[in-house]
């Protein structure tokens, strides 16, 4: 009778194991458009706040000892005359880390030759629910790099200032080492 039992239950375990690794590694779609906000860095800066949509649309794919990856586009559409993500191959591939964010580039077709610029660098929730962009341009688009003390940055979903500062905060508090935003 135990044989018996263990003849059937090692399988079936097996089986809901196997079941279980798939149906958490299996890629999740996403579909969805969080409201923003696009805002300097800095307490000369505060007034600077513009609302922004982030539409993001593709799928998650998570592991199970490392981060998930994000597969598919990102786009804030335009902001003061530019759109940081407008790019001629649209795939973005990116891990979602609070820890260790991932470089955003776009990539462009310029007379046959593949053109890469920095955009700025993702932290996110692993489902994307929340998320920030440092940014490596400015209001204008001119490429600046980035800084903690006067950088561009895009948070979502807020509707304030004060409400992306702290999503910012929150999800990069593993890398600024006790540096405080404002």
């Amino acid at each position: 009778m135990f044989m018996r039992l263990i003849k059937i239950g090692v399988p079936v375990v097996l089986i809901l194991m196997l079941a279980a690794f798939l149906w958490y590694t299996w890629p999740k779609q996403i579909d969805m458009t969080l409201e923003g906000i696009q805002y300097q860095l800095g307490e000369e800066h505060a007034d600077y706040a513009r609302p922004v949509q982030v539409r993001i649309e593709g799928e998650i794919q998570r592991r199970l000892t490392k981060p998930p990856i994000f597969t598919g586009k990102m786009d804030t559409g335009e902001v003061n005359g530019v759109n940081p993500f407008q790019q001629d191959i649209p795939h973005l591939k990116v891990r979602l880390s609070r820890s260790d964010p991932d470089w955003l580039q776009s990539i462009r077709l310029d007379q046959g030759q593949i053109q890469r610029r920095m955009i700025g660098s993702l932290y996110s929730t692993p489902t994307m629910n929340q998320l920030t962009i440092t940014l490596m341009h400015d209001n204008q688009g001119e490429e600046t790099g980035w800084s903690s003390s006067d950088g561009f940055m895009i948070s979502a979903p807020a509707h304030t200032r004060e409400e992306a500062l702290e999503i910012s905060k929150a999800l990069m508090k593993d890398t600024l080492d006790g540096y405080e935003l404002k």
